[in-house]
């Protein structure tokens, strides 16, 4: 069983002969944009011009319609939450939570200790099916209630 570190060591780059715990995610940014799955660090890619376009107007679309009715929080893809097993930490290309799930307490430097409500992920040029459907079901498996996968260039839009 993984120990909490009371102050999260920083690292050059990510240990490839260890696990990582979420706290040393947070604590090495430099790192760069990357997950933690079962303690392992994965790093991501910049995105391509067209999967950045789509998040963009879905953030803008999804975010102008939460806020002007109230209903909750709406966070980008740079956005971590926490799986129950405590050694996982996704960002959805975008999630929603309700405002009455929001701790007022919650700490600026955290991620969300709980999974998101809705999460949309925009399907990338070299994301394969199996990745997307495992990444759609994990989140599922994690407590998120509707997952939508977005593939930019058929406009599809299965459910998870």
């Amino acid at each position: 069983m993984a120990t909490t570190l009371e102050k999260p060591i920083r690292l050059p780059e990510p240990p490839a002969d260890r696990d990582v715990t979420p706290e040393e995610l947070l604590a090495n940014p430099h790192w760069g944009r990357c997950e933690l799955n079962n303690g392992k660090v994965k790093l991501m890619s910049p995105a391509g011009h067209l999967y950045g376009r789509i998040g963009a107007r879905l953030l803008i679309k999804v975010g102008q319609y939460v806020e002007v009715r109230g209903l909750g929080v709406v966070y980008t893809a740079e956005t971590g939450f926490r799986f129950p097993d405590g050694k996982t930490v996704r960002a959805p290309d975008m999630m929603f939570v309700s405002a009455a799930r929001i701790p007022a307490d919650m700490p600026r430097q955290s991620y969300l200790p709980f999974a998101p409500d809705f999460a949309i992920e925009v399907v990338s040029w070299d994301d394969s099916f199996k990745d997307v459907t495992e990444k759609a079901e994990s989140f599922v498996a994690a407590g998120v209630k509707l997952v939508l996968s977005l593939e930019g260039i058929s406009r599809q839009l299965p459910p998870f």
